[in-house]
Order: structure tokens, then C-alpha cells, then sequence
């Protein structure tokens, strides 16, 4: 009996030993274990007790027993196959080891390795491979009774090997055609144990194979390749070269030849980690060098920069040229936001380029300037850039080019602002050659200015005559409110403003506040608090053709050095145009008044010969009036000539008042006083006059003095003036009611007693009714026994009054 399996435990699949002892051996040619001779009862008990893969084929039909390592290779045909015979079991490989098997029952041990075996073992057939021996399984007799197997299942390795071998002929192949030059090279030496086609090339197909590399190629000594070489091998670090120079001999006897390389050296490690060779590999980069040097030289001739954009990364590669416009120390890799930092923020807004989701055709030409940082210079660059796509058409980098535009910019601002200044000139010279009004010109040469300079500030300050002759100072200002500059006053001729109020020269400041002779003067020793902020300064005199200087032209900037040569000649020729123009328009304004005068001074003599024909109409009238009342029937002829010369007197009296007044108005105290003297002769000391200030138009002045004479005369003859005590009181005064009303009193006294007459006169007529419609008032005169007294009262303008005794 065969032991009990010492791992059972009544849980998974039972042991072969437990099998065999389940097993009903009585049916087989072998008998039951407890009948088995026992070199084979040894035979099993060794199997059972290993881990190796056995089986014994024993007896006349090679009955199979085997271990629980066999099992697997079983695979469906176990247990079954317990007890069976070899044959049966194993048919369908029968014809590769039936003959082994039969060479073993001969006495002879075989051993195979590796041997491919078509199983069916899982319902299907399956290729296996196996590593095996079958030797003489030998009975207590000594003679063979069957065949012993030790065996493994190699089909994994020998897969494994297969997949191994043909990945290794295809990695040859990529070695043998890949483009890139490859070598393996092997020890301290550095062997050469392969090379491809590619690197054979580069050495001029040379027998190098197994040849250390000093050997094989002895004419790259002293260019560095073995010391690196030595180097990797040393210290285990890769080696990485890009475009080195290599002086190769491309075939045994020829010239050696400029090349460049490329390169990576690789070092080899076994599985301690220690360095056994080195991979070679790279390109022969000669022909690109040489492109790249020649696109440098036309790249620097025609000053154009070339880069590569990727904007997922946000990096930008650049070649020498670039980094020369943009004025940075060359690097072939920057980040995109580290040179951006130069564009100007004006110009920022249409430069994209830092953006990392960017179409196709984002990166189109574009004009920009940029700020250099290595010396602070501002300069106009051009950028033009295509799109690189990939499969799915998406942007992987945008390759381009940049140019310094600076010269071609600043022609063509150049260019525009001489046209736009040209316009500027025409347009104000037409405008002043129609100009007439002084105060418009130098408006329109002062907006002119600042146009032409790009002044910020502008104004213009010049003289001119009023109506009177007098000369007032005078000022407009273009780019600012005329109220920001009210307070300040007019400029005086401080050593800053006097060449300009002279006309001895331009002056022009690129900082004013720096100038020496800026701020030397009272009160304010400089720009007074609040003064338009100037630090540029141009000031050009306006001199007329006699060279008086007519003002000045100021112009003004907050930021230094904004005015040149240029902009002083294009003042001095608007400076020129103002002062024609100026000139034209006081010759304009002076003819102008000349012919204001003219036309006034007809005008007035009009109106003297209209006046003196009216006058000669009225004084005929008044005369002939006189005259007959003064020539009645009743009258002696010596009486009424002696009344009628006093009368022509008393008119000639207001005549000759009139005459010194220019005919335009007389004062009513001078009326009163020359009437009553022409009247009265020494009489007159006898009366008072007194009263406002107060003018009478020249009609109205005659018949108060016609008035007063006879008021005068009938005082004379009957009343006041008759004797040697009496007097008379005159006087008035203007009431300030709505509108002014004159108050006029002729009051007697202390003459003999007044008789109120029985009819009434000429003078007393002349006097309640002319008198009263020609001042459009009301005349009354009361014959009272102690004198006669008259009063006027008329309206009157509003005029000034004093008192007048």
C-alpha cells in the first residue's frame, strides 16, 4: 500500500496519490498497488514526492501514473488518464514519442529539448513544446518493465524566444534602413559590434565592424569624439550634441571633408547598473548647416528675423536676426510673454501672438512698434506668420518672419505730415486771404500752429488800435480753454519772452524749465500756480512789412523735446502769412474807417445844409414875424423900429449861443443870461438866475430866448427893471417824477404895482402859446400887483443837473 496523502484535508480537487488510492487497479494489467513490485512502488513514491513534472509508464500496455506537477500538462485529460494506457492517453502525439518510448523499453535513454508536440489536450489541438528525457524504468529483476519521464512544458519560452527573435530581426531592420546613423559600440575600447547603412555611409562604407573606433577611424583624432566617448563610458551620462563639426575622410585615400552632426552617445548598462557600451546615433546635419548659414547671411543682409511660435506652450524659437531687431542678447528659446513686454501698449490690443488659442490665420501681417530694451529706442516692426497643422487640421505652431519697417515708417509719416501740413499751409493761407477781422486770423493761425507742430498748447498775443487810437494788448489761445490763462495776465518781457516781443529772434526750448533764463523774475520766478503745464517751448515774432513787431506766436508741450528745426521754419512762414494778413486786415479796418468817416462827415454836412435851410426858413419866419408885429398900424415908426432891432438883437443873442455850441444844444442858464443882458445891458446885475443843468435843442433854445426877451422888455417898460429897486428872481429846477418835468419860475419884485392889461400882446401871445407848444408844456403868466410872475412847465430827458446861481 501506498501512503495517505498528508496534504488531504477533504478540501479542493484530491491529489494523484489520493486518486491512485481510489483508483480500481483490479482491471488493469498492472494489478492493485498493494501487488506492484517494489522498484515501481519506489518509483511512484519518488513522483509523488517531487514538484517536477513526472509520469512511469509501466507493464506490457505502459500503464500511466504520474504526479500532481504533471497534472497540467494533462490538462482535460486528467484524471482519466490515470491507470490508462500511454498510448491512449497521449494518441494524437503518439507517432513523435512512441518511438522514444520504444527506444527507452530497448535500453536506451533519450533526452529532447524544446520538441514540438501537437496536444489536444483542451478540446482543441495546440502547439507545445517540451523539454524531456524517457529512460529504462527497470523491475525488481533488473529488467526493463516500462519507460520513467522527467519532463517540463517550455511552450512559453519557446514562444517567448520566437516573439523575441522576430522582434529582433525587425528592430534590425529599423536599424539597417533607419535614416538616422547608428553604431553599438561595445567596451572600453568602443568596438564596433554593429552599424547601419546610414552610418556607413557617413564613414565612407568602411570595413569597421569589430574594430575599436580609434582604429577604424583614425582621422577624427584631436576633434574631441573620442574624449567624449570616454567620457559617457566613465561616468554612465548620455552625451547629447547638436551641428558639431566633424572633419571625416568619406573614403580611404580622399581629402577629409567639413561635416556636421548630430548626435546622441548612449551608454549601455547591464542589470548592476555598470556601462558596457554605447548607442550611437544621429544625423548628418552638413547640408542644413549650410542652408542655415546662408539663410543667416541673407537673413542678416536683408535684416529679416525668422521665428517658430507654439502657443499651447506659450514659447517662441527665434534665430540671431530676430533677437538683433528685437534688441536682446540671442537665445534661441524665449517664453512668448518675456518678449511681448516690448510692444508698446498702444499696439498690444491688435498683437495676438500671446494668446494660446489661435486660428489659422490669426498671425497675419501686422504693423507694431516695440520699445527696444537694450537702448530704449522705439521701433516699427512688421510680422507675417503661416500656420503648421497637424492631421486633424489644428494649429501646432506658426512659423514667421519679422522686419524693421522704422525707415520705410518714418518716410511715409514724413510723407503724411508734409501732406497733412501742406493742406494745413493751403488751406490757412486761402482762409487768410480772405480773413478781414484781426481777431479771426489770429485764431485761425494760432489752431494752425498747434496743428502743424503737434503742440499741445498754443497762443497768440498781438496789439491793436481801438476806435479812440488807444493800443490794447490782446490774446487767443488754441488747445486749452481761454479761461484756464485769464488770470495769469499778459506775458512781459522777461529774458525768456523778450527776443519774441522784439522781433530779434525765434526761441525754441526742448525744456523750458531747464533754460537759464527761465524763472528769474518776480513774483512768481517762473510759471505761476496753476499755468498750463509747458516744458517744450517755441515762441516766433509776427513783424509786419515795416518790421514793427505786430505779437508773437507761443506754442507749448508737457513732455521735452517735441519741437525741431522744422517746426520752427513752419511757424516762421505761418508767422510771415499772419503778419500779411494782419497788415492787410488793419489796411482793411483803416479804409474802413476812413470811409465810416466819410460817409459821416457827408452825412453830418448833410444834415448842416438840410439844418441851415430849415434854420433860414425859421429865422425868415421869426423875423418876418417880428417885424409886423413889431410895424403895426398903431405903432410910431421910431417905437417899432427901436422894438423891432431889439428883437433881431435878442435873436441874434440865442443865434450866436447856438453857434459856439456847434448848433447841437445850449444850456438854459447861458439862454437866460445872454437874453436878459442883450435886453437889460447893466439892468441884468438886478436879476438872479439859478438852476440845474439842463440842455434845450436848438429851436426850443430860440423861443426860450425869444421869451425871455420880452419878459425882459415888458420888465423894462412896466415892471421890475422900470425903477431903481426892483428885481427879478429866476429860477428852476427838473422834478424826478416818472419822467423828468422842468420847473421854470419868472418872478418880479419891487417895481411899481402891476396893472393886468386889458388885452393881451405880441410877447405875452408869443410867450403862453409858442413857447407852450414848443416845449410841449404849459406857460402861464399872472399879472399879481407886487410883480409879474411867469411859469414853465415841460418835460424834459433824463440829463444831468447842477445848481446853477
Amino acid at each position: 500500500m501506498l501512503p495517505a496523502d498528508p496534504q488531504r484535508n477533504g478540501e479542493g480537487p484530491a491529489s494523484v496519490r489520493a486518486l491512485i488510492a481510489q483508483r480500481d487497479w483490479d482491471g488493469t494489467p498492472i494489478g492493485p498497488p498493494a501487488q506492484w513490485p517494489q522498484s515501481l512502488r519506489t518509483i511512484v513514491d519518488l513522483m509523488l514526492h517531487s514538484r517536477f513534472p513526472m509520469f512511469v509508464a509501466w507493464g506490457p500496455d505502459l500503464t500511466f501514473i504520474y504526479n500532481d506537477a504533471y497534472v497540467p500538462i494533462l490538462g482535460g485529460k486528467h484524471p482519466q488518464a490515470l491507470g490508462n494506457p500511454f498510448q491512449e492517453i497521449w494518441w494524437e502525439i503518439w507517432h513523435d514519442v512512441g518511438p522514444l518510448a520504444d527506444r527507452a523499453l530497448a535500453g536506451e535513454a533519450t533526452w529532447l529539448e524544446d520538441l514540438p508536440l501537437l496536444m489536444h489536450r483542451h478540446g482543441y489541438d495546440e502547439e507545445t513544446w517540451f523539454t524531456f528525457s524517457y529512460s529504462p524504468a527497470l523491475d525488481d529483476d533488473g529488467k526493463i518493465a516500462g519507460v520513467f519521464c522527467a519532463c517540463t512544458e517550455t511552450t512559453e519560452k519557446v514562444l517567448a524566444v520566437r516573439r523575441n527573435a522576430a522582434e529582433r530581426h525587425r528592430l534590425e531592420q529599423l536599424f539597417g534602413k533607419a535614416p538616422a546613423f547608428m553604431a553599438l559600440l561595445v567596451g572600453s575600447d568602443h568596438v564596433f559590434e554593429l552599424a547601419n547603412a546610414a552610418y556607413l555611409q557617413l564613414v565612407g562604407h568602411r570595413d569597421i565592424i569589430g574594430k575599436p573606433v580609434r582604429t577604424a577611424l583614425p582621422e577624427i583624432a584631436g576633434q574631441g569624439f573620442f574624449e567624449l566617448l570616454d567620457q559617457v563610458y566613465a561616468t554612465g551620462k548620455p552625451f547629447v550634441g547638436q551641428q558639431v563639426p566633424l572633419m571625416i575622410q568619406r573614403r580611404p585615400g580622399d581629402e577629409l571633408e567639413q561635416a556636421y552632426v548630430d548626435f546622441v552617445y548612449q551608454p549601455i548598462v547591464d542589470e548592476a547598473g555598470s556601462v558596457t557600451g554605447i548607442f550611437v546615433t544621429g544625423y548628418e546635419v552638413t547640408a542644413l548647416r549650410v542652408a542655415q548659414d546662408r539663410l543667416s547671411i541673407a537673413q542678416t543682409a536683408g535684416k529679416v528675423g525668422t521665428f517658430e511660435l507654439f502657443p499651447k506652450l506659450g514659447s517662441i524659437l527665434v534665430s540671431e536676426e530676430f533677437c538683433r531687431i528685437w534688441g536682446v542678447p540671442y537665445q534661441e528659446q524665449f517664453s512668448v510673454h518675456d518678449l511681448l513686454r516690448a510692444i508698446l501698449p498702444d499696439d498690444m490690443d491688435r498683437v495676438v501672438t500671446g494668446n494660446k488659442d489661435l486660428s489659422a490665420d490669426a498671425l497675419g501681417y501686422i504693423e507694431y512698434r516695440i520699445r527696444r530694451p537694450d537702448t530704449g529706442q522705439i521701433r516699427w516692426i512688421a510680422r507675417r506668420a503661416e500656420a503648421v497643422l497637424d492631421a486633424a487640421q489644428d494649429v501646432v505652431r506658426f512659423a514667421g518672419v519679422i522686419y524693421d519697417i522704422t525707415d520705410r515708417k518714418e518716410a511715409e509719416l514724413a510723407l503724411e505730415a508734409y501732406a497733412r501740413n501742406l493742406e494745413v499751409l493751403n488751406q490757412t493761407g486761402d482762409a487768410l486771404a480772405s480773413m478781414l477781422d484781426v481777431g479771426s486770423i489770429v485764431q485761425r493761425v494760432t489752431d494752425a500752429g498747434v496743428a502743424l507742430i503737434g503742440a499741445q498748447f498754443g497762443a497768440f498775443f498781438y496789439n491793436v488800435n481801438d476806435d479812440s487810437g488807444e493800443i490794447l494788448t490782446l490774446y487767443t489761445l488754441s488747445g486749452a480753454d481761454k479761461s484756464q490763462f485769464d488770470g495769469f495776465g499778459h506775458p512781459r518781457a522777461t529774458p525768456v519772452f523778450k527776443p519774441t516781443f522784439d522781433g530779434t529772434a525765434n526761441v525754441r526750448s526742448d525744456d523750458i524749465l531747464a533754460d537759464p533764463r527761465y524763472g528769474q523774475w518776480a513774483p512768481h520766478f517762473g510759471k505761476p500756480k496753476g499755468h498750463l503745464p509747458v516744458q517744450s517751448y517755441l515762441a516766433v515774432p509776427v513783424k509786419a512789412r515795416d518790421g514793427n513787431v505786430i505779437g508773437g506766436l507761443f506754442f507749448g508741450h508737457e513732455d521735452t523735446g517735441k519741437f525741431t528745426e522744422a517746426h520752427e521754419q513752419l511757424l516762421t512762414g505761418i508767422a510771415a502769412q499772419a503778419a500779411i494778413a494782419m497788415d492787410n486786415a488793419r489796411l482793411y479796418q483803416d479804409a474802413q474807417r476812413e470811409i465810416e468817416r466819410r460817409r459821416q462827415a457827408e452825412t453830418h454836412q448833410h444834415l448842416l445844409i438840410n439844418e441851415l435851410n430849415h434854420r433860414v426858413k425859421n429865422t425868415l419866419a421869426i423875423v418876418q414875424s417880428l417885424a409886423q408885429q413889431s410895424f403895426r398900424d398903431d405903432t410910431p415908426t421910431e417905437d417899432a423900429r427901436n422894438t423891432f432891432n431889439a428883437r433881431l438883437s435878442a435873436l441874434a443873442a440865442a443865434h450866436n449861443l447856438l453857434t459856439r455850441q456847434n448848433w447841437e444844444q445850449a444850456p438854459l442858464d447861458k439862454i437866460i443870461a445872454t437874453s436878459v443882458e442883450a435886453a437889460s445891458g447893466g439892468a441884468s446885475s438886478r436879476v438872479s438866475i439859478r438852476g440845474d443843468n439842463v440842455l434845450l435843442a436848438p429851436q426850443t433854445a430860440v423861443s426860450v430866448a425869444m421869451a425871455i426877451h420880452e419878459l425882459t422888455t415888458n420888465a423894462l417898460k412896466y415892471g421890475a427893471l422900470s425903477n431903481d429897486a426892483g428885481t427879478i428872481d429866476v429860477w428852476w429846477h427838473v422834478d424826478d417824477s416818472p419822467e423828468p418835468i422842468l420847473q421854470l419860475c419868472w418872478e418880479e419884485k419891487g417895481g411899481p404895482p402891476v396893472i393886468v392889461p386889458s388885452s393881451r400882446g405880441f410877447g405875452s401871445r408869443m410867450i403862453e402859446r409858442g413857447l407852450a407848444a414848443e416845449l410841449r408844456g404849459k406857460v402861464s403868466i399872472d399879472f399879481r400887483p407886487a410883480g409879474v410872475i411867469c411859469s414853465i412847465e415841460a418835460p424834459l430827458p433824463a440829463l444831468p443837473r447842477n445848481s446853477i446861481n
